[in-house]
């Protein structure tokens, strides 16, 4: 006999065709019109289908988040200050607009819901936009504009919590300028930068 069978692999049309489907029913409906069933029926999958990809709907709706925003890549002007305000105008675009927006939002109530998701968060879709502050910072510290060892998670913190801050939680409308002030005061205010 041959090797033993391990069932079929998963599909990558069936888990993107999940996703969207996810995606497009809480920029419709918010993070209550997401079931598990109506995201099969959605998707035109079986709802096991579903639930041997995602065990729950906030950890699919975290999964959702994450499919929307992995293919943003960190911005490249050639200065750590262009760098920093690309990405902060990025992500002003990004918060603004449907669906990212409404994925934030529907992101926050799942975790809400589900604490435990918190680090499925931190380590999903929250890693990828580090990634892109680290590799923003790498080559800031190559151009000898930070020193070594810059503490880019406050960098990030401070440069996109600001953004999160007004746009989700007081509901501020920030344009170019406002992102340009908020770069100058996270490098105004960090020690280690030469700019």
């Amino acid at each position: 006999m041959g090797a033993n069978r391990r069932g079929r692999p998963r599909s990558a049309e069936a888990d993107a065709g999940i996703l969207e489907a996810t995606i497009a029913l809480v920029v419709d409906g918010g993070y209550d019109a997401v079931t598990m069933e109506a995201v099969a029926v959605a998707a035109g999958v079986a709802k096991t289908t579903v639930y041997r990809r995602w065990r729950s709907k906030p950890e699919l709706v975290v999964a959702a988040f994450a499919h929307l925003t992995s293919a943003i890549a960190p911005p490249d002007t050639g200065s750590l200050r262009g760098d920093l305000v690309e990405l902060v105008s990025t992500f002003v675009e990004q918060f603004t607009g449907s669906p990212y927006g409404s994925m934030i939002r529907a992101a926050q109530l799942a975790v809400a819901e589900s604490p435990a998701l918190a680090g499925v968060s931190s380590t999903g879709f929250l890693a990828d936009r580090r990634r892109a502050m680290d590799v923003i910072v790498d080559r800031a510290i190559l151009r000898e504009e930070l020193r070594p060892g810059a503490d880019r998670e406050l960098i990030f913190d401070l440069a996109i919590g600001s953004v999160y801050l007004r746009t989700m939680v007081h509901l501020t409308p920030v344009n170019a300028a406002t992102a340009e002030r908020i770069v100058d005061v996270v490098l105004l205010g960090y020690p280690n930068v030469e700019w």
